[in-house]
């Protein structure tokens, strides 16, 4: 298969355009029988907005394309590999299980994965899926060969990922990005010669332009929307009116979560309350705020979360990054 099918630039790949796509739609119309040779099933309401088209339209959503979709479909099927060359069934979960995914991930750990269900996905949710391929590497990287072709899919995926999901993206990693989605997919279809490819592959292709026309596309995922949607799906007990009860139900959540977190938003877990000389660490809190080692009296907290982000002791906090490298970090 030629490698170059997988990026914009090869001049047999054409770029769907607004008249493009509105002729797609219109000979499906005028002919039902038709297949979707196109891709387009019928015209889309949403196109009857003024500035808003589906074939100028550069959001993609990262959440659904790669953590439910490509990341479970191909994990999936290195875990497939594991499972028939170096590890039982029950090798296999007991790794996943006993694995220390650290305090931050420890609410995100993968549950038993699925591997001979028939479905493309191992029945993960989105942050199950991202934790259990960023720890893959730790957590089955001492059954691979540096030169196993499955590995290095692995880590090429993990390399798409990590730019993907970045908040602010330089023009030469974009670069990167591609050749990376190109490499991924050709080697796939060498792993995998009569597995076809999932459209979200194909999404997949199109990130450099999008991520240039609109900026890194970690802003536009659903992740945000999903977790609001939660809290809907989770009030609902009462089905008379289900939008006044929901509306109130939400009125009163935003209500409360107003009166019970300081303009900080800086909330305080389990403790005690000690004096400052008791603290390995009292010279530098009484030079911080100036306090008398012997008079101060200060709270000694688990943990802290301030502006949604939880911070325990021994944490490693990076505090400033150059060239992709920690230069800076507290304790």
């Amino acid at each position: 298969m030629d490698f170059k099918l997988f990026c914009e630039d090869d001049p047999r790949i054409v770029l769907r355009t607004m008249e493009m796509h509105a002729t797609h739609c219109q000979t499906i119309q005028t002919d039902p029988t038709l297949p979707h040779a196109y891709g387009a099933k019928r015209f889309c309401l949403l196109n009857s907005l003024q500035y808003f088209n589906t074939a100028t339209n550069y959001s993609v959503d990262v959440m659904h394309d790669i953590l439910e979709g490509v990341a479970q479909f191909e994990m999936k099927r290195v875990l497939q590999y594991v499972n028939d060359n170096f590890l039982s069934d029950e090798q296999l979960a007991g790794r996943i299980h006993a694995f220390d995914y650290g305090y931050n991930q420890q609410r995100n750990r993968p549950p038993r994965v699925k591997l001979f269900d028939g479905s493309n996905d191992l029945g993960l949710n989105a942050m199950q899926s991202w934790c259990l391929l960023c720890n893959m590497p730790l957590i089955f990287g001492d059954l691979f060969q540096s030169d196993d072709k499955y590995w290095h899919l692995l880590l090429l995926l993990l390399q798409i990922v990590n730019i993907v999901f970045s908040p602010v993206l330089s023009e030469g990693v974009t670069i990167y990005l591609k050749h990376f989605i190109i490499d991924h997919h050709w080697l796939f279809k060498q792993l995998f010669p009569a597995i076809n490819l999932l459209p979200k592959h194909q999404f997949m292709i199109h990130y450099l332009h999008c991520i240039r026309k609109i900026g890194p596309v970690l802003h536009m995922w659903c992740m945000r929307y999903e977790a609001k949607h939660n809290f809907f799906k989770k009030q609902l007990k009462c089905f008379k009116n289900i939008t006044l009860t929901l509306a109130k139900k939400h009125q009163s959540c935003m209500a409360m979560y107003q009166e019970t977190n300081s303009k900080e938003r800086l909330t305080l877990g389990s403790g005690k309350t000690l004096m400052l000389d008791e603290l390995q660490e009292r010279p530098d809190v009484a030079s911080k705020f100036g306090a008398v080692l012997s008079t101060a009296s200060v709270y000694s907290a688990k943990w802290i979360k301030h502006q949604g982000t939880e911070y325990h002791c021994d944490f490693i906090v990076c505090t400033e990054v150059a060239f992709d490298i920690c230069l800076c970090f507290v304790r």
